[in-house]
């Protein structure tokens, strides 16, 4: 039962009435309960203390006081000072309370004044409308006023750049002579006119050459490809001409004869060094030169101007074996005929040479023929077709078999 006392000065008490009307309560106890609240902090709240100030005795109050013992006694009367020191701190405690709401109300009611005043259609009855809306009802009206917020800044800004507009028009706005008039003014709208067409006959104009330009340019850029083309094709056949030469065919022919100059070098060598391990046989680089490597020499090479008699009989000896097998692949050469050129040779290179021709004979299947007046020869050749003089018009021809 909350029972507190709001204020108490020297002659009166003003407290709650709760405790009065609560019916539960007796009489003696509310009578009593109110004395209590009217009596300083500091007083003696036992039942002596309390029987000095009123005409019963602590027996009259209270019968059953004095046939309690003297420690239940003493237990009530701590425990009723307990339950009084409870009650003045919450008495306390609710006085605080009290204060600070009233502070909270007085500064409410100055803020709800202020917004009265800096909203004055707004007043009591219309708030209390409001506060009855429902949040959705609050949100649409949000966005509605966020579009007209948009709206009306959009608005100031068409305003503002229509207003500048038109300052500008008025600053650009020729000054009218006080001699002036309108004859004066029509004469000038119409010069102005005839301004305008001639400006749209030009802007025509120039469209025209802009289009005729444009035209051109788009032919320019064809007859460029056109000429790229062209000129692709052109180094084409250039790189042809230069690698094979103009329509004579000069340096096709160069080419291909020293593809077959390379081969025929190949096989001739082949023969030589079954002849000779001195020698070797080369392609002078970029022309058709026949060269001569002399490993006796340091594998220095000279031209073939310089060669002796035997060496140009072997190097002779060796291209036309070459060539002979250079052919193979389309003409089979199985007869092969010499013609002098041993007298030039030593014993040695004849030996070797006459070694080559036998070996070929018997690897191949090739006829030699051999036409000299060297007697050297006789011996190793076995079949020999003898000419002989008879006078100076007549010769006779003998076939002689040495074996």
């Amino acid at each position: 039962m909350p029972v507190f006392r709001v204020e108490r000065t020297k002659n009166f008490t003003v407290m709650s009435n709760h405790h009065l009307r609560d019916k539960t309560i007796s009489l003696k106890a509310k009578g009593l309960l109110s004395q209590m609240l009217s009596l300083p902090n500091d007083w003696d709240y036992t039942l002596r203390g309390l029987a000095v100030i009123n005409k019963e005795s602590i027996d009259a109050a209270f019968p059953d006081w004095r046939n309690a013992p003297a420690a239940t006694q003493e237990m009530e009367i701590k425990d009723l000072g307990i339950a009084w020191n409870n009650l003045n701190t919450q008495a306390s405690g609710l006085k605080q309370s009290i204060s600070s709401t009233a502070e909270q109300m007085a500064r409410l009611q100055k803020d709800l004044t202020g917004f009265y005043a800096a909203n004055p259609t707004l007043d009591e009855e219309r708030i209390t409308v409001l506060s009855a809306w429902s949040g959705s009802r609050i949100e649409a009206l949000r966005a509605s006023l966020q579009t007209l917020k948009e709206e009306e800044v959009a608005a100031s800004t068409a305003f503002h750049l229509a207003t500048g507009q038109v300052e500008e028009h008025i600053n650009r706005k020729p000054e009218i002579e006080e001699n002036e008039n309108l004859e004066t003014l029509d004469a000038l709208i119409a010069n102005l006119e005839e301004k305008i067409t001639a400006g749209n006959q030009s802007i025509g104009q120039q469209k025209l050459r802009l289009e005729e330009n444009t035209r051109n340019i788009d032919r320019i850029k064809e007859e460029k490809e056109r000429a790229d083309r062209l000129r692709e094709e052109y180094l084409k056949w250039d790189r042809l001409c230069r690698h094979f030469g103009d329509e004579r065919g000069k340096n096709f022919r160069n080419i291909a004869q020293s593809f077959v100059l390379k081969e025929l070098l190949a096989g001739a060598n082949f023969y030589l060094q079954r002849l000779t391990d001195r020698y070797e046989l080369e392609c002078q680089a970029g022309s058709l030169t026949i060269l001569l490597r002399d490993f006796h020499q340091g594998g220095s090479a000279r031209p073939a101007c310089t060669l002796s008699g035997g060496e140009s009989f072997l190097v002779s000896l060796s291209l036309a074996l070459g060539l002979s097998s250079l052919s193979r692949q389309s003409l089979s050469v199985d007869t092969l005929f010499i013609d002098e050129g041993f007298g030039t040779l030593s014993s040695d290179y004849l030996n070797t040479v006459m070694d080559t021709l036998e070996k070929l004979h018997q690897m191949g299947g090739k006829k030699v023929g051999i036409i000299s007046h060297v007697e050297g020869l006789k011996e190793r050749i076995k079949t020999q077709i003898q000419v002989r003089r008879i006078d100076s018009s007549r010769s006779e021809i003998e076939v002689v078999n040495t074996l």
